[in-house]
């Protein structure tokens, strides 16, 4: 069993756990230090997370445990440093960019003051432009969050998920902007140097923030993303609310099996499981359901000895019969004196 660290949730011990075209990057002063690049052109289509070369979402982390211990211990070649990961996404473009942004927001929470203590932030490049005429597809914008993190995008609605964050929101007209040339198929090639603060050849437009879709998927509790060993993680308004204060009074309490119904398009599986406080509180061998910051992980723990193929053979996604990221939809009924009860 794999342990990992996930900075920004202490209870959040995942198995395992993770690509729109994507660029990610921490930059220090005015140019990068730390590229993701998430994009659709890296690889061929595969919309099954089982088998996703590495996981983007633990890499991400490592990378900026490497950067955050730089910078608490004063290294003074940090500002001249650039990393460089890339991830190939295609085929799970909208899951992967709602992932990523509220990983990289979630961090930025957490270690903000000194980020801007060392002059540092961080930008998110997302580039899955529609493959039509560059005449009817939508201008790449620019978003900066209210924690220090830029966002350059080839799809506005990818911010619908940080929207309450995001202070200030620029786009770039796909005519005559001083940056790519006119009728050019490839924007990406250049378009992720907006992630560069001080970058004034590019010809940028002011708009509203209200100009952000809302997120029509907030509304039901939904399978958010699917890591590389099948650990389900799911949430939304919903779950800080409403579901996580009653799956934490389960947890802690006698009656801690639960139902997991998880189902698209007509069809459900349900799950037996139990409500945990953590991945390391439950008991091996069954589903469980635990809080990790806003989210709620639903996540087979593994018997000792099992292989890997046994464990992904019998891992929540699998079990579940493979939902559909950001598509399925997720209830949890609790044990009651009177059986179970939905939520």
């Amino acid at each position: 069993m794999r342990e990992m660290e996930l900075i920004t949730h202490p209870a959040g011990l995942l198995q395992g756990s993770f690509s729109i075209s994507f660029i990610f990057s921490l930059m220090t002063h005015n140019f990068p230090t730390y590229s993701l690049l998430l994009s659709d052109t890296y690889g061929s289509f595969n919309d099954d997370p089982l088998q996703a070369p590495f996981d983007p979402d633990v890499t991400t982390l490592t990378d900026l445990a490497i950067v955050r211990d730089a910078i608490e211990h004063g290294d003074q070649e940090l500002p001249s440093l650039r990393y460089n990961q890339k991830v190939p996404i295609r085929g799970r473009e909208e899951a992967l960019a709602h992932h990523l942004l509220h990983l990289l927001v979630d961090w930025h929470d957490q270690y903000e003051d000194i980020l801007r203590s060392a002059d540092i932030y961080n930008g998110v490049f997302i580039n899955a432009a529609s493959r039509d005429r560059i005449g009817g597809i939508e201008p790449f914008s620019v978003a900066e969050t209210d924690n220090n993190l830029r966002v350059v995008t080839s799809n506005l609605s990818y911010l619908s998920g940080i929207k309450n964050r995001v202070k200030s929101l620029k786009t770039i007209p796909n005519q005559d902007n001083h940056l790519f040339p006119n009728g050019t198929q490839f924007r990406s090639e250049v378009t992720h140097l907006l992630l560069r603060r001080n970058n004034t050849k590019a010809k940028l437009v002011e708009r509203n923030t209200s100009d952000i879709p809302h997120d029509s998927k907030d509304n039901d509790l939904r399978v958010q993303f699917v890591d590389t060993f099948g650990n389900l993680i799911t949430g939304n308004e919903r779950t800080t609310e409403e579901i996580l204060p009653r799956l934490t009074q389960a947890a802690h309490s006698e009656r801690r099996r639960i139902k997991i119904i998880i189902g698209e398009n007509g069809s459900h599986q349900t799950l037996p499981g139990y409500a945990s406080t953590s991945l390391e509180a439950g008991e091996t061998g069954k589903v469980l359901a635990y809080e990790n910051g806003r989210h709620v992980d639903i996540v087979r723990k593994w018997l000792p000895g099992e292989s890997a193929k046994v464990t992904t053979e019998k891992s929540a996604y699998v079990l579940a019969g493979r939902p559909t990221e950001r598509q399925a939809k997720v209830r949890i009924a609790f044990e009651s004196e009177e059986g179970f009860e939905n939520l």
